[in-house]
């Protein structure tokens, strides 16, 4: 029997099972708020980007929206949503959402040294990715290994 993308049988703990699901959860959970800001940017660039006090008024630049900041978030998800349900992509999942949340902390904490702090909306959002980033280390933590 397969359960949560693990055999069951007489030998296999519970407890692998539970870290399996939590491990799943996180990358299902941690997908949906990535990719969905990332349809968020590929949708209406224009609008999310003004809520941050950013014009975006050429085709150049909402090119640079759709692809870089759309297309990187939507990547990053799809990794994620498919190691939720793909055993073998898992590690690997896990792996590409951690360090993507890296180079957004690292870039945003960057940023703010040499520029200065951003706007509210932009600090919710480094709030996020921090979150994002404790809680696939927790979840690379507590996958099982093999």
């Amino acid at each position: 029997m397969v359960s949560c993308g693990v055999a069951i049988d007489p030998g296999n703990d519970l407890s692998t099972l539970r870290r399996v699901v939590v491990v799943r959860g996180w990358l299902v959970l941690a997908g949906l708020v990535v990719g969905w800001q990332g349809m968020r940017y590929l949708v209406d660039p224009a609008s999310v980007v003004a809520g941050n006090d950013v014009a975006v008024g050429t085709v150049d630049a909402l090119h640079v929206v759709r692809t870089g900041y759309a297309g990187g978030l939507i990547a990053v998800a799809t990794m994620a949503l498919l190691g939720a349900f793909r055993r073998r992509l898992r590690r690997a999942a896990l792996v590409t959402m951690g360090v993507a949340m890296v180079a957004l902390v690292a870039g945003r904490v960057v940023s703010i040294v040499i520029d200065g702090a951003p706007s509210v909306g932009l600090m919710r959002l480094l709030y996020v990715e921090i979150v994002l980033l404790i809680g696939t280390l927790v979840a690379g933590a507590t996958a099982p290994r093999g």
